[in-house]
Formats: structure tokens, sequence, C-alpha cells
């Protein structure tokens, strides 16, 4: 039984499959090409000044961690849907492959793990457990 994930629909959608030929109800069309995908990050850069995307981005967050990990395969000589080309572009625009876990940035509005740490251990204190 195979599973379809994303990497895989991904990989479809950069070969031309349509998913959705038909009008066919249901279909959710978050399938993006390479090209929309650059655009999408050139769009982000242009509002944000960085491309420091956190991965719970709503827009581009999870391709921004499936590139992160198709670059940590095609440098472990794995293969990869990250070839040369598509590694230029993401470079040449400045990405992010690699980020510390000091470095993450925290979506506006929301708490780091460290503060919600914090408030674990403060409510430990108070009341005894962690249920």
């Amino acid at each position: 039984l195979s599973k379809m994930t994303a990497v895989r629909m991904q990989k479809l959608n950069d070969i031309g499959f349509k998913f959705n030929p038909g009008g066919v109800r249901g279909f959710h069309p978050g399938y993006l090409t390479w090209e929309q995908r650059m655009d999408q990050l050139r769009e982000y850069k242009a509002k944000h000044g960085h491309l420091h995307i956190p991965v719970t981005d709503p827009k581009i967050g999870e391709f921004v961690s499936r590139q992160r990990a198709e670059y940590i395969k095609m440098n472990a000589g794995k293969q990869s849907s990250l070839n040369e080309s598509r590694l230029k572009d993401l470079t040449d625009l400045g990405f992010i492959f690699r980020v510390n876990i000091e470095d993450r940035i925290v979506p506006e509005g929301k708490k780091s793990w460290d503060e919600r740490f914090e408030e674990l251990l403060e409510f430990k204190a108070t009341y005894g457990h962690t249920l």
C-alpha cells in the first residue's frame, strides 16, 4: 500500500500532472509549480526583508521544510528532488537551508518553546504536576 505524501504530490505537480483534470469536487489545489513557489519566496523576502521563514508559516512553511529536507538528502548523496538548478535558484535568493534552534523565528502572537516551557515550570511549581 503506497501513501501519497506531499513530496510525491509535489513531484507529480512539477512534471505537470493534473490532479483535478475534470473539476472533481473536493480537490484542494494547494500544490504549486516550482516557479510559483519561487514567486512566493520572493514575495516573502520583499515583505519581510529576509528568508528566515518558519516552517509554521501557513502559506509556504511546508515548502520551506521540504526544501531543507531535500538539501540534507542531496548533501548526503541520496536521491533528492533538489537538483543543481533549483539549488542555485534558492541560493541566489538567499534561502536559509540550515536553521539553528536558537535562530528560529516565532510567528507573531505565538510563544516560543522556551517561553511555554517556563510556563510549564511555573504551573508545576504551583500545582505540583504537569498533567
